[in-house]
């Protein structure tokens, strides 16, 4: 199952919900922190494990964001951690925000005005285009490793019937 780390600030949990539910439905797993619950491990510990775990980061950029400086550090840390695990990232970026010259790197970039139906209909749209994408390279990667076990176990059963056969005719020459 394919899942997608989601990085986001506290005050945007009604647009995180939507989003949350979307994904859902087109068979993702969503991680949001604010619904994972206690693991005893510190958090940032439980964080690079789901962004390891996780296919791809979607990063939402936006004036709650950009104006809380724990909050921007948090969301850069967790862009810095996603690029160093090599995964793929998606910034959704509130129109009008700025942002770091770190997040400023990643090519994917969607921008959106929260309040406009039509850029959340369209980034629900971009959404589903990059799940569709992961869930595809998931696939692939699952029929990969399924062909990789069959030809192991092929070679396998190859070994164990000529080492058979080796001793069998070490058997007839005694």
């Amino acid at each position: 199952m394919v899942q997608i780390f989601i990085s986001y600030s506290q005050k945007d949990m009604t647009l995180i919900n939507s989003i949350v539910a979307f994904l859902r439905k087109q068979g993702i797993t969503p991680y949001v922190a604010a619904h994972d619950t206690p693991s005893g491990r510190p958090i940032p510990q439980k964080i690079l494990e789901e962004i390891e775990r996780s296919d791809a980061l979607f990063v939402f950029w936006t004036r709650n964001v950009a104006e809380n400086r724990t909050t921007s550090e948090s969301v850069i840390w967790e862009v810095s951690s996603a690029q160093q695990a090599r995964k793929r990232i998606y910034v959704f970026r509130e129109k009008g925000v700025d942002v770091p010259m770190l997040v400023s790197y990643i090519t994917d970039y969607f921008g959106f005005d929260p309040l406009s139906q039509d850029d959340l209909d369209t980034m629900n749209e971009r959404m589903n285009v990059v799940a569709n994408r992961l869930k595809r390279i998931d696939l692939i990667m699952k029929g990969a490793l399924v062909i990789g076990i069959g030809a192991l176990g092929a070679y396998g059963l190859w070994r164990l019937l000529r080492t058979k056969d080796e001793e069998e005719e070490t058997d007839q020459l005694k």
